[in-house]
């Protein structure tokens, strides 16, 4: 098992277990626990920035209920991590 950790194309949270997409660019189905979105599911209607701009627009807050977010995480400061191009 890798210890690799992959970022949410969605709200960049750069702590995922496994990437959104494979290497065949297939979505994985895994659940991003900041935003919430099903990578395969989520976005198979919605594009990555609309989804982007729904979590933004709903106060960029983390998604799994019962569950603290990571020490020191800043969802501004996450939003950094995700490639615009």
């Amino acid at each position: 098992m890798s210890n690799d950790k992959y970022i949410c194309p969605i709200c960049g949270y750069n702590e995922l277990e496994e990437p959104a997409y494979d290497i065949h660019d297939c979505p994985t189905f895994c659940i991003c626990p900041c935003c919430l979105n099903e990578f395969g599911y989520s976005d198979a209607t919605r594009s990555h920035e609309e989804l982007r701009i729904e979590w933004i627009s709903n106060g960029k807050k983390w998604g799994r209920l019962g569950e603290a977010p990571p020490k020191n995480w800043d969802a501004t400061t996450q939003l950094k991590n995700i490639s615009h191009e």
